[in-house]
């Protein structure tokens, strides 16, 4: 009973203690976890149909209140939604840096020294998008880039396989030459080291859902005998060769490999050309460490702003639970609905579904679902059809010839310069008549009527629907959308033509060669026009530049696993683009919910001030508690996109939008029980005291005048 001598003095601090404890409880950061789980209902409601505020007890709501005293004042608020940020983590891996590079000087280079320049770069810090009203979207993004070292014997396994296929491909290589190499050579021992980044990553708490992040290689390998380059799949698939791949979420360069150039032929803007190369031996030994660096920084830069941070291609891109895709496929020389199957038409359906929903991650936030449908119309029968096409068909100048003959598939005699004339159809006439035409094509369809989707509809469950037109002609003549294009995207359709013309030669080229193009496969060019219609995923080549106001090229990363441009045939998306398909989503919800929030705080900033605009009571304090969660919610979808979590990013940017609508129902509330009223005010009373000083005092300063006026006429006179 050693404990009972001590009794008296627990009981006496007992009293002292409860309040402690109370105070501990009453503390806002104390409970908010146990309050912020309930908010999550990813679970239960992936749609965030259910307002989660409503599960919050009246305690928790009081406690969130006081937790957002910080944001007191209506300009304090407006700066708080203004610092939204999302953080993109981009892991560089440096491999042959580590004096296993070139031979004759050992380039050993300092993780530091890579982070130093990174860090020193000045990159937007907002969203963009090249299309829309506004070009930057109301929410931050910052690149956090960190460097380490490859093993050595990455490098040296990477430099041995290259060097070992080099020196077997010499010996049946024309002289000057270039080397292909398949990518999957070099691709297996990256994807490997990878692996083991994303297994760390999970570790600390990362991984799917957790905070894997990307990661670019840079490859340094010692230099080789023969310049080569790689190649993506075989090497009859590979339209043009290049020096770097991406897969997964992660990207390599190899720095030793090309050059090789590609770019359009008459436009020279994103054109790569020998130039854009980087190498150490091109540098002296004092700029190794300087200017050496700094350019390959820039490269590092310039593949995460293009690869993993791409820009949205426009705004908003609607969040909807169904998505319907319809292929109309306009045919000329068949009956309704005599449906020759995908491949027939030149579009293998199946194999866009497959790319965007079977592969992981599909293209779709949890809840959400997208459908494909086929449709097949005569163009004999299509009246409306036949005459939006023929009414956008126009003719024009092309220097393109066939790839299988080398000679253009029309003459015009007399054209200068092997110049034919080419007809082509006009993208925008066509959307303009297809428009027009659209009731009657949909009754022609069996479609259902379009106008029950309003595009930016807030309601998720109204579905989206949008059409994909195909008009497949039996003719030989490569008609080409604008002259140039097989598909091309616009915000509510998308536009496809496919003839029988053999493969012709584009307005590209590649190591000095016009690049291939076939008129009878579109399959690749709708997936891209979809991805960039649907989930508003912009081409790999195009970016935004807010210091030109203008949209801008560049070509280095548009070969290999891309489905966009004329460099590559592949259909296969990278994770990336699947991420940010996902996170176009995601921004797009929360941009109109902060955009919409912040026109708020303005509106209510004309009364003066928040104590102004909100009569004190039930409904500030209603207000203070929703704003607090609404800024909960804000944050844990910028905090999940920076995780790369899209379901739970998506559930959250949702579930803001019923405290978005609160705070307008309160300040409606509030603006309606105000009303204007006149208060008279009594003048003030007349001061005699002062005014009859200022009288004296005017009748003195008149008397002291006229005196020394008589005084001055009386010497005038005497003199």
């Amino acid at each position: 009973m050693p404990l009972l001598p001590l009794l008296p003095l627990l009981l006496l601090f007992l009293p002292l203690s409860l309040p402690a404890a109370a105070a501990a409880l009453e503390r806002p950061g104390a409970i908010r976890g146990a309050a912020a789980a309930r908010l999550n209902r990813l679970a239960e409601d992936p749609l965030a149909d259910e307002d989660s505020f409503a599960r919050l007890a009246e305690a928790d709501k009081r406690r969130w209140a006081q937790g957002a005293a910080e944001e007191a004042g209506l300009a304090a608020k407006m700066r708080r939604l203004g610092e939204v940020e999302v953080v993109t983590r981009v892991h560089v891996r440096l491999v042959g840096f580590d004096g296993d590079g070139d031979d004759n000087r050992k380039l050993n280079v300092k993780a530091e020294e890579m982070t130093k320049f990174l860090n020193t770069l000045k990159p937007d810090n907002v969203f963009r998008a090249i299309h829309g009203e506004s070009h930057g979207l109301a929410i931050r993004q910052r690149v956090a880039f960190s460097v380490s070292k490859a093993p050595r014997r990455l490098a040296s396994a990477v430099s041995g396989d290259i060097f070992r296929f080099v020196g077997r491909a010499m010996a049946r290589a024309k002289e000057g030459e270039v080397v292909l190499l398949p990518h999957a050579l070099v691709d297996a021992h990256i994807r490997n080291d990878a692996a083991m980044l994303t297994d760390s990553a999970a570790g600390s708490g990362g991984g799917e859902g957790g905070k894997q992040p990307y990661a670019v290689y840079v490859l340094n390998p010692r230099m080789m005998p023969r310049r080569y380059a790689y190649s993506y799949g075989s090497v009859s698939d590979t339209v043009c060769p290049g020096t770097s791949f991406q897969d997964e979420r992660y990207l390599w360069v190899d720095l030793t490999a090309g050059p090789v150039s590609y770019g359009p032929v008459w436009e020279g803007e994103g054109a790569v050309t020998a130039a854009a190369y980087l190498r150490a031996e091109d540098y002296s030994n004092d700029l190794l460490h300087g200017a050496f660096l700094a350019h390959v920084a820039a490269l590092i830069d310039s593949a995460t702003r293009h690869v993993f941070v791409p820009p949205l291609l426009h705004v908003p891109v609607t969040y909807a639970v169904t998505t319907d895709i319809w292929l109309i496929a306009m045919r000329s020389g068949v009956g309704d609905g005599e449906a020759g199957g995908g491949e027939d038409m030149g579009l293998s359906l199946g194999a866009i579904k497959d790319e965007l929903l079977s592969r992981w991650p599909a293209v779709v936030l949890a809840g959400q679902q997208v459908r494909f449908k086929e449709v097949v119309l005569s163009l004999a029968h299509c009246s409306f059809c036949s005459t939006a096409l023929h009414r956008a068909m126009r003719s024009g100048l092309f220097e393109a010839t066939t790839a299988s003959t080398g000679a253009a598939p029309s003459s015009a005699a007399g054209m200068p310069g092997g110049t034919e004339v080419w007809r082509h159809v006009d993208s925008e006439d066509l959307h303009h008549y297809l428009s027009e035409f659209w009731p009657e094509i949909t009754d022609l369809a069996g479609m259902p009527n379009p106008d029950y989707v309003e595009r930016n509809d807030p309601n998720p469950h109204a579905g989206r629907f949008f059409p994909v037109f195909l008009f497949d002609l039996h003719t030989a003549e490569p008609l080409l959308l604008d002259g140039r294009h097989r598909a091309l995207a616009y915000d509510d359709m998308v536009l496809a033509v496919r003839t029988k013309a053999p493969p012709m030669l584009a307005e590209y080229r590649c190591e000095g060669e016009l690049v291939p193009m076939d008129p009878s496969n579109v399959t690749r060019a709708v997936l891209s026009a979809i991805l960039q219609t649907a989930w508003g995923v912009a081409p790999t080549h195009e970016s935004w530049s807010a210091i030109h106001n203008v949209s801008r090229h560049n070509w280095r990363w548009s070969v290999g696993m891309t489905p966009f441009g004329p460099f590559s045939r592949h259909t296969s998306l990278s994770m990336a683009h699947r991420d940010a398909a996902l996170r176009n989503v995601v921004l797009s919800v929360l941009n109109t919910t902060i955009s919409s929030t912040l026109h708020l705080l303005t509106a209510m900033q004309k009364y003066g001030s928040e104590e102004a605009a909100l009569r004190p009571g039930a409904l500030r304090q209603h207000f203070s508690q929703r704003w607090a969660v609404l800024l909960h919610k804000i944050d844990r979808a910028a905090a999940a996109l920076s995780d790369l979590d899209f379901p739970l990013a998506g559930y959250f940017a949702r579930s803001a939008r019923h405290d978005m609508d609160a705070l307008f129902d309160i300040a409606g509330q509030s603006a309606q029980e105000m009303h204007t009223s006149f208060a008279c005010f009594q003048e003030a009373p007349v001061s005699w005291s002062f005014w009859g000083s200022a009288a004296v005092l005017s009748y003195l300063a008149f008397i002291v005048a006229r005196s020394r006026l008589r005084v001055w006429r009386v010497k005038h006179k005497r003199f």
